[in-house]
């Protein structure tokens, strides 16, 4: 039984320098993105927000401006990749999942769709904050399902699983 229990507290800790590492690296990868979204702005002449042409609008008029020249992605989706830069970083801190993190994304989910959808019915879309608010949220809750997931994608050691079984019966 105590073997069990040092196998099990072996796994849990390989499982968390995973997600450290995968936080750390996916954390590094949603900051580039948002650098070159801001080089879109202070360098226009470099013709980057073509990269961001085939996932964003970029409506000038729906995009956060820096002195007069907007960045190279709308305000929903820059603060989806500040939400999603947030997120994945808390594992290089926490190494942990909360149990509540699939209903939170349900949560977040659902209202990000709400705002999207209500944009239409007023005239000048929905208030910036709540574009904000519901993207950010959007992009913290996705961290948690993609940070394990790259674990367990990328996991050579077949002991690591996308979440340590932690209900063992010992007999």
């Amino acid at each position: 039984m105590l073997e069990m229990i040092h196998s099990f507290m072996r796994e849990s800790s390989a499982y968390r320098n995973h997600l450290r590492v995968a936080g750390i690296v996916l954390a590094a990868v949603f900051g580039f993105l948002i650098a070159v979204v801001i080089l879109c702005a202070t360098h226009p002449e470099r013709g980057l927000s073509v990269v961001f042409h085939t996932v964003c609008h970029q409506q000038p008029h729906r995009c956060h401006m820096l002195d007069g020249v907007p960045l190279g992605v709308c305000i929903r989706c820059f603060w989806l990749y500040v939400g999603l830069f947030i997120g994945h970083a808390r594992f290089a801190i926490f190494q942990h999942i909360p149990k509540w993190s699939m209903h939170f994304l349900v949560f977040t989910a659902t209202a990000a769709a709400l705002d999207w959808i209500s944009g239409w019915w007023f005239e000048g879309g929905n208030p910036i904050g709540v574009r904000i608010v519901t993207s950010l949220s959007l992009g913290i809750a996705i961290s948690h399902l993609t940070t394990p997931g790259v674990v367990s994608c990328f996991s050579t050691n077949s002991s690591v699983k996308l979440r340590p079984n932690i209900n063992h019966e010992y007999k």
